[in-house]
Parts: structure tokens; sequence; C-alpha cells
């Protein structure tokens, strides 16, 4: 139902049709390598098969990288509807809803995202104890704000806002105003694509991460990433490519990098 072609992990889209194990339907616990347990509080559609899965996230992610990460629910959540989110990561456990999973592809997504996140507070240290990561992505933000300055007369542009890590992340009005200076000139667009990997990395470093996490999971071509964002392309692989000796799959599947970003 898979097949592999340079490391890459490809999912047919015919994996959903195959037979069910008529236990796992209404099999309510579940582990990620043995360790990290999925509930399951409400079921998900017929159509994905949560086994095959669960052995996908398996062969991309170490069990290492799992290692703050205790618990995994799916299910109907008030938070996740309030929000309109399709997954949260909050204390040590993620949280995935069961009523817009369609695919087996889909499903992977989101475990594949929130590891990520779990990932981002687990590897503090490694990540940006030394400085370079938190480097890297001020400066770009400093590109961003001269970009912006003829757009937006706003004090978010002064250079003591620019350079706090958390300030952007903060205001919701702030990626408003810049959003509204996107529209109005689409250069910055373009100016944008030589500096980011998405516009979702501008607002802050976590942001910055988990959009390098994924374009490294989900991009064959990793020059792209580590010409864009070098330093964060070295942390990435270093994580994957530990003293643990384990060897990185990749994947590549077919689900909207976009639809399932926590704000």
């Amino acid at each position: 139902m898979t097949k592999e072609n340079n490391n890459q992990i490809i999912l047919n889209d015919d994996v959903a049709l195959k037979k069910f194990n008529q236990n796992d339907l209404f099999k309510q616990e579940w582990y990620i390598h043995g360790k990290t347990l999925i509930y399951i509080k409400n079921f998900m559609k017929l159509s994905i098969d949560l086994n095959y899965s669960i052995q996908e996230v398996e062969r991309i992610i170490p069990e290492y990288l799992l290692k703050d990460l205790d618990d995994v629910f799916i299910g109907s959540f008030e938070e996740l509807k309030r929000k309109n989110q399709d997954i949260l990561y909050k204390d040590g456990a993620l949280y995935i809803s069961n009523e817009y999973q369609t695919t087996s592809e889909s499903l992977i997504y989101c475990f594949l995202l929130g590891i990520g996140y779990s990932t981002w507070f687990s590897f503090q240290d490694e990540l940006l104890s030394d400085g370079f990561l938190q480097k890297e992505f001020l400066s770009k933000r400093i590109s961003v704000s001269n970009l912006l300055k003829f757009q937006i007369d706003h004090d978010i542009l002064k250079l003591d806002k620019v350079l706090d890590l958390d300030y952007y992340h903060r205001l919701e009005s702030i990626i408003s105003h810049m959003k509204e200076a996107f529209k109005k000139d689409k250069l910055i667009l373009e100016a944008l694509k030589d500096l980011y990997i998405t516009n979702f990395g501008i607002y802050s470093l976590m942001n910055y991460y988990i959009d390098g996490y994924i374009e490294f999971l989900y991009n064959k071509d990793k020059d792209r990433i580590q010409k864009l964002c070098p330093i964060l392309y070295n942390k990435i692989y270093n994580l994957f490519f530990s003293s643990y000796g384990k060897n990185f799959k990749g994947a590549k599947l077919n689900a909207n990098k976009n639809k399932y970003i926590i704000k």
C-alpha cells in the first residue's frame, strides 16, 4: 500500500480503502512506539485507517522525539471548536479533532504537526541555547520591517519592537496590519519568498521553527530550506540525525500544509 522513493514515504490514495480489522474499529487505546498513548474519545470516519496512520508516524518520527508527548486524544473538543483548529498541543498532550479528518493522510499530517509543537518545547536547549536560531530569525524580521516601513505607519516597526521575540506574536492587530500591507504591495510578498518558507514563519520564533519542521518533513528537495534558513535547517537536521542513530524517512503527503496550522 506504500512505496518508498529516495527515502520519501508516499501514501497511495487507496490506503483508506483497505480492509479493516473489525477489532480495530472499536479499539480506543493505541500507542506510538509503544509509549505515547492515543485515546479515541470519539471515533473517526471509517475512511481513516488508524493502525496504518500510526505505523507511518512511527516510520517517520524517531522515538526519542516523543520524549515529552505523553498522550494524544482524538475526538470532539470544545476548545478546538472555539479556536477553529484541528489540533492543539497543550501541557504534554496533543488534541486532534475527529470531525474534519477524512483520510489517513490528513490524520498523519495532524500527528506530525502536533509532534512538531511537542519537539519545540522538548528540545529548547538544543534549538536555542547558542542563540544562533534567534539571530537568524531576528535578522529576517529586521528585513521585513524595512520592507514594510513605507506601507505601515505604526510603532511596531521601531527597532526595540522588532527585536522583541514575543512582541509580534502577542498582538493579533499587528498581523492584520501586515496582511493589509501584503495586499497593497505584491512586491513585498515576492521579497518575503526570499526570506521565509511561508509567511506563517514571520510572526514568532516558534512559527519559524514549525514552518521549517514541516518543510523538512514534506519537501524532498532540502535545498530551499538550507538556502533560506541555514541555521534552522541545521537545528532540525540535528534533531533527526542525532547521536541516537535513527534513519530519517521523510514524508510526502498530499495534505494541505496550511490547513492545520495553530495560530
